[in-house]
């Protein structure tokens, strides 16, 4: 059994399985919302579930270990899981899922002592859900994964997933190699489209059918017009409709003709 010496309490999860002879080669950073202590995350795997994770971050930075090193926890919902070392950070339990200072400098301690013990040379972050989907790894290209791209979860939110880039520099950096190229920034969201309706409102009158009349309807029952006694608002411009139109025009200084022209419609639709 091995596990970072950072580690300050651990509580072996029975949700896990041996890695065998895969090797450690990246990180999965998960979201515990909460602001949880670090016993709480830990002890959250200790019972039968179908999830566990290798390292938990308290709130205030101490660490916790659910699953040891030579073991795959169940976190990432992928395959890569017997690759990766899984971590669950304290958040708020709110969007975006911040992380405060002390955690955030706890995780990169974690990854900096993880990747010395493993051999890891450089984390790498490209945000490339496809090339992570067809399970590769690599210092070169991306050797850290997002929950999200695996299963329908906002997981690790967008405060961690906005910042995996910025967590691989200062990592590489304190690592004494390469920080690699500028981390992508996350592409800004689609505005919303803007759309223009034309609507052509024709003349009515007496025996037309339709739905502009019974819109017409509609809107003169609103404005205080029975036509229940007539039909209702049936589509159709009977007598009823015509005599309450009329009743519409008198009331609105209109001619009272019992045709719905421009001047007709332009009160009913301002009303």
């Amino acid at each position: 059994m091995s596990y970072s010496p950072l580690v300050s309490y651990y509580v072996k999860s029975p949700n896990y399985d041996p890695r065998g002879k895969c090797k450690i080669e990246g990180f999965a950073i998960h979201c515990f919302p909460g602001q949880i202590t670090v016993e709480r995350g830990v002890n959250a795997f200790s019972y039968p579930r179908d999830a566990s994770t290798n390292y938990v971050v308290g709130t205030d930075g101490r660490i916790g270990c659910a699953v040891d090193d030579e073991n795959r926890s169940w976190c990432t919902s992928t395959e890569l899981d017997y690759n990766l070392i899984t971590i669950e950070m304290a958040t708020d339990s709110y969007h975006p899922y911040a992380v405060n200072e002390d955690a955030y400098e706890a995780l990169i301690k974690l990854l900096v002592d993880r990747c010395k013990a493993h051999g890891i040379k450089r984390l790498a972050w490209a945000a490339d859900a496809d090339y992570a989907r067809g399970l590769n790894l690599s210092e070169d290209y991306q050797n850290m994964v997002a929950h999200r791209w695996f299963a329908s979860k906002a997981c690790p939110g967008d405060w961690i997933y906005n910042r995996e880039g910025e967590i691989a520099a200062e990592v590489n950096r304190r690592l004494g190699v390469d920080p690699g190229p500028e981390p992508p920034k996350p592409e800004p969201p689609e505005p919303e489209p803007q759309y223009t309706t034309t609507i052509t409102i024709r003349n009515l009158g007496i025996d037309d059918e339709g739905n502009d009349v019974k819109a017409l309807q509609g809107i003169l029952e609103a404005n205080g017009h029975e036509l229940s006694w007539c039909g209702g608002c049936d589509g159709i411009f009977g007598d009823g409709t015509e005599e309450a139109v009329m009743d519409y025009q008198r009331a609105h200084g209109l001619e009272a003709d019992g045709v719905v022209g421009p001047d007709t419609w332009g009160a009913l639709l301002k009303h």
